[in-house]
């Protein structure tokens, strides 16, 4: 009877996925980013949703300067008023937030448009679309 090797687990393999979890967290959003700086983006994770759901998604590009010129500041002013003062998050909101709710209040949200669409890509597209009558269109 001939004597068995053990096996041995390849070297390279933690690191080749240590290379795919950079590659896909650092690397790709980044040309993501510069891709679709050019190029109109073809969908988003809600439009697979309704396409799998059987809702459907209706998309129709316009380039910028097909659209009022008003619309994307009256858009970011419906949700932040204050957004042209801060760089993404306002610190000011989330810190008064914060001291309310140690002062025993009820926590009350301090978002941005930058937080819902970290909310949306990160989070509620991964794991649950969001639940009804929180505000949010489905």
């Amino acid at each position: 009877m001939a004597s068995r090797t053990p096996s041995r687990k390849p070297r390279g393999r933690p690191m080749r996925w240590f290379s795919i979890f950079i590659g896909i967290v650092f690397v790709m959003p980044v040309v993501l980013i510069l891709v679709f700086r050019f190029v109109p983006v073809p969908g988003t994770p809600q439009m697979v949703l309704g396409l799998l759901s059987g809702e459907g998604a209706h998309y129709s590009w316009r380039e910028f300067d097909e659209i009022a010129p008003s619309l994307p500041s009256a858009v970011i002013a419906a949700e932040d008023q204050r957004f042209c003062s801060h760089n993404g998050f306002d610190w000011a909101s989330i810190d008064k937030a914060v001291k309310e709710h140690e002062r025993g209040r009820r926590l009350r949200g301090a978002s941005t448009p930058v937080s819902y669409t970290h909310l949306d890509v990160y989070k509620r597209q991964a794991f649950a679309p969001a639940p009804d009558g929180c505000g949010l269109q489905h």
